[in-house]
């Protein structure tokens, strides 16, 4: 779930957390939510180089990742969980039309989809 701000009681508490701020304080508070041998995997782009908490990641066996993950392994996997209903994509998704792009994607959502007409039939 996405949050934010970082509540205290979140600190030291999940095996994986993943990052997805350009704010360089709240990607390392983000950190630090990390239960010991946990992975943090950060999607957004850096643009100023953060402060790492090393010596707390070094007692907690933290691990890390950059950039976009390799989703292509899990998609048929993730696609058996929504058509059995076990998981709920569309209640992640914000349909707008495509001509209301400048409007829509300046509104908070989690995943915003423009749709248009087909070019071609």
């Amino acid at each position: 779930r996405p949050h934010k701000a970082l509540p205290e009681d979140f600190i030291r508490r999940f095996p994986v957390v993943i990052g997805a701020t350009r704010d360089v304080d709240m990607f390392r508070r983000a950190m630090l939510c990390l239960a010991p041998d946990g992975h943090f995997a950060n999607l957004a782009i850096l643009l100023q180089d953060p402060a790492l908490p090393y010596w707390d990641m070094y007692l907690r066996g933290i691990t890390m990742t950059f950039g976009l993950p390799n989703v292509g392994p899990h998609i048929p996997a993730v696609l058996e969980m929504a058509r059995c209903g076990h998981i709920h994509p569309e209640r992640l998704v914000t349909v707008h039309a495509a001509e209301d792009a400048p409007t829509a994607l300046l509104e908070p959502a989690l995943k915003p989809v423009l749709v248009r007409k087909r070019l071609l039939v």
